[in-house]
């Protein structure tokens, strides 16, 4: 999270008394009707049609987390190591602590989350990227704040 603006941001290098490279947590809140057997997550460049085929992946009820009313959270990381190989997308357990960040270096693009899930009602897809916008700013380096208390 972006210390000054109180974005949510994605470093590929946090600098300071916590180091992470290539590294970034990311949720995926949705809402839906029936009951959630599985989704399928991708991650899309805000600027540009194409996108890394790695920066996908499938998670089913380990991976998908009941907020209640029909909406769940999924939480993973994103992984650039390997320049968007090999697979990218790993899910994650919740409970990850969100850091607060002061970016050093301009922005280097965005993303945002696509997302298809697969219910008892049947299978929706997000294809109006209003609807999973602010994209997410992603920057080269950032320094790290310290932690913000809460987690994802």
């Amino acid at each position: 999270m972006d210390a000054t603006t109180g974005a949510y941001v994605a470093c590929d290098n946090v600098f300071g008394a916590y180091t992470s490279t290539n590294r970034t947590a990311v949720a995926v809140n949705f809402t839906t009707s029936g009951s959630v057997q599985s989704a399928d997550i991708g991650l899309r460049g805000a600027t540009t049609s194409t996108y890394d085929a790695n920066y996908n992946s499938n998670t089913s009820d380990a991976g998908l987390f009941s907020l209640g009313n029909g909406a769940y959270q999924t939480t993973f990381y994103a992984d650039s190591s390997q320049g968007l190989l090999p697979q990218s997308i790993v899910v994650a357990p919740r409970g990850i602590a969100i850091k607060a960040v002061r970016p050093t270096t301009q922005a280097s693009g965005s993303f945002y989350a696509s997302l298809r899930v697969n219910s008892s009602t049947g299978t929706s897809a997000t294809t109006d990227t209003r609807l999973v916008k602010p994209n997410v700013i992603v920057y080269a380096s950032c320094d790290y704040v310290g932690n913000t208390g809460s987690t994802l």
